[in-house]
């Protein structure tokens, strides 16, 4: 399961790095693994968040429903933005 969702994560990031290039900026990968509350279902292994730590920027697990690591999710993409961010300069004509 890990290798094909790392294989989307793969097709996705190449996308976002086509418009990376024409706007002269790099724009983090950041992946939540969500339903953390639901424990019987539950199907992330710590391997597979290992696994998938090497391939992007930032990895977490997180429940909407108790709001596990949202709030540091969202601040660590904040963060991550901010330091990769790169505003164009406008053109003087």
């Amino acid at each position: 399961m890990i290798n094909k969702v790392l294989k989307k994560i793969k097709y996705f990031q190449d996308s976002i790095d086509l418009l990376s290039v024409t706007q002269s900026t790099s724009i983090p990968t950041i992946v939540l693994a969500n339903k953390t509350d639901f424990e019987q279902d539950h199907v992330v292994t710590e391997r597979s968040i290992e696994k998938l730590k090497s391939n992007v920027d930032y990895v977490t697990e997180t429940s909407v429903r108790t709001t596990q690591s949202i709030h540091q999710a969202l601040e660590t993409a904040i963060k991550l933005l901010q330091t990769n961010f790169v505003v164009p300069e406008k053109s003087h004509v």
